[in-house]
């Protein structure tokens, strides 16, 4: 069981960059092997360049991203299991309430706090999204900034697209771009947290 939670949680420990790089190796089309393991196993219909076409760059970017954060899920969510009480699923079974009724009644409801913890974290995690999309597409969003954020916008407007600095008033306009989103995130985490404590107090 420790071995499985080392592995899943791994992905969290590497630097966004060198995630960034690895699969950059595994998805490419000449060296990487996604394509020739999908060809062995008879799906050679699906390889394809990933990051390169415009339809499969946005997915296989979010695929990535929730590879290297799923980790957190994990621990968070098993942290909050081993602290429900025994005595309370002992006591469902023995009203008669099913494994569903179990857990929709009585784990669910004890996992609010760390549904709430997760939901903030992973809310202010997508808006910090850079470091993986500039290693994988680079600061336009390529395609066709199929893949662009926040991150690379602010980046891409303050730097120019090649990342040479441009003038003072891109650089300003990044800026104020950038408290724009910090403003907005720290009003939306404060409603989320207001939200779902109110949740957890009700369940």
């Amino acid at each position: 069981m420790e071995f499985y939670r080392a592995v899943l949680f791994m992905p969290v420990i590497i630097s966004l960059v060198s995630t960034g790089f690895i699969w950059t190796l595994m998805l490419s089309s000449n060296i990487g092997f996604i394509n020739p393991v999908l060809k062995d196993l008879g799906l050679g219909f699906l390889a394809r360049n990933w990051l390169s076409d415009p339809t499969t760059a946005l997915p296989t970017v979010i695929a990535v991203t929730a590879w290297n954060s799923v980790g957190w899920a994990i621990v968070i969510y098993l942290s909050g299991l081993q602290n429900v009480p025994e005595e309370l699923k002992q006591a469902a079974h023995i009203d008669g309430a099913n494994g569903w009724q179990t857990f929709w009644r009585v784990v669910f409801p004890q996992l609010s706090p760390s549904f709430t913890a997760l939901t903030v974290l992973t809310f202010i995690g997508t808006f910090k999204t850079f470091d993986l999309v500039y290693v994988l597409t680079g600061p336009l969003g390529s395609p066709n900034y199929r893949t662009d954020v926040v991150g690379t916008l602010i980046y891409r407007t303050a730097f120019g697209g090649s990342g040479n600095y441009t003038d003072d008033i891109s650089m300003s306009f990044a800026i104020a771009l950038a408290l724009v989103v910090f403003a907005f995130m720290t009003f939306i985490a404060w409603a989320l947290i207001k939200i779902l404590r109110r949740q957890e107090i009700q369940s």
